[in-house]
């Protein structure tokens, strides 16, 4: 339990929103475009085609929608210091639920289907089942970069450490004699000093 307790980057910011949201989009599409799963070889080319890019626009804008919502709504529970792995897989995990149920309800108007129980477990199926891959990658690629950040920032803390310590040491083994202080001498005529 304590991997979920552990903190994860959290980028609140508008332009980390759209970015993520873009490439999630992105990959959907081109995914499937190019492998074509969920019987979408057997549609019309040009279908296949609008409804790849349809479903990449519905992920897209499930996860900027999410962006704005949550993080405007609730920027306590999502502020960065408070994030979490934990909270991070939850996160993803209702974003894919929110792609799965809206690509259920325009699913009609792509492929002309009815709407039913069977249909709505079919599309959270393709959500989870698609969305999975990128929300790995995704996650391990912001675990990784962010820990690389932090043993960069921790190596040069060190560095200046050590350069610290090593200066402290040199100027405590400095002998008395070879500082250079000034001594003033008076004598009993006022008017001199050495």
């Amino acid at each position: 339990m304590n991997i979920f307790r552990r903190p994860f980057p959290h980028n609140t910011s508008w332009q980390s929103g759209i970015l993520t949201a873009v490439v999630f989009g992105a990959f959907i599409s081109i995914f499937l475009l190019v492998f074509r799963p969920f019987e979408l070889e057997k549609v019309d080319k040009s279908l296949m085609v609008k409804s790849s890019l349809v479903f990449g626009l519905v992920t897209f804008g499930c996860i900027f929608t999410s962006y704005l919502f949550l993080n405007f709504f609730f920027p306590t529970f999502y502020s960065e210091e408070k994030w979490t792995t934990g909270k991070q897989i939850g996160n993803m995990a209702a974003i894919v639920i929110l792609v799965g149920l809206v690509n259920y309800l325009i699913s009609p108007l792509l492929f002309h289907t009815t709407q039913s129980w069977k249909q709505a477990i079919y599309y959270q199926g393709i959500a989870i089942s698609v969305g999975f891959l990128p929300i790995i990658i995704y996650t391990l690629y912001k675990q990784n970069h962010w820990l690389h950040q932090f043993k960069q920032e921790a190596a040069a803390l060190q560095k200046k450490l050590d350069e610290k310590r090593s200066l402290e040491s040199t100027s405590l083994a400095t002998p008395a004699s070879t500082s250079k202080e000034m001594l003033t001498f008076e004598s009993d005529n006022q008017a001199e000093k050495k």
